[in-house]
């Protein structure tokens, strides 16, 4: 977010592209500088979650996905 008004969205994704069904939380870290974000996505028969790092400094660029079961 841009936090000067009025407020406006610097980066976003369609978690949807990984299959996600929905995010739950999100959190930067100290130096604001990654963003992480946990979602849910189901598959037939089970629910799985999964955890995906963003970097701020290049262009809200995938760091990582960790898949938590």
């Amino acid at each position: 977010w841009n936090a000067t008004y009025p407020a406006t969205v610097c980066h976003s994704t369609d978690m949807k592209s990984f299959s996600w069904n929905y995010t739950q939380f999100s959190q930067f870290n100290e130096t604001d500088t990654l963003l992480l974000v946990s979602g849910v996505h189901f598959g037939a028969h089970t629910a799985s979650g999964e955890i995906a790092v963003f970097n701020l400094q290049r262009n809200f660029t995938l760091q990582c996905r960790v898949l938590n079961k």
